[in-house]
């Protein structure tokens, strides 16, 4: 499991430093960059949560990682049909 970890940890990384590039970008404003940057930081700690209870250290509170996903993805979706 160590080749597909390393490649999909790899691929959410490059994600948040996508999302990052965001802020500097004439295609979103800046309330809408934030969103979508703490959207995917919060998506990142998710899985990071996640890949350390498997793969590391069983943790009693593994599940607070839902919170972490679903305000991740709530995030990303309300910057996507956010105007001003």
């Amino acid at each position: 499991m160590k080749g597909p970890v390393v490649a999909y940890i790899s691929i959410i990384s490059i994600m948040v430093v996508s999302a990052a590039t965001g802020l500097w970008s004439p295609v979103f404003d800046l309330t809408q960059s934030f969103m979508i940057l703490i959207g995917a930081l919060l998506f990142y700690c998710s899985d990071l949560i996640l890949a350390a209870n498997r793969f590391w250290k069983p943790w009693k509170y593994n599940r607070i990682s839902l919170a972490f996903y679903y305000s991740g993805q709530l995030l990303i979706a309300l910057a996507a049909g956010y105007s001003t």
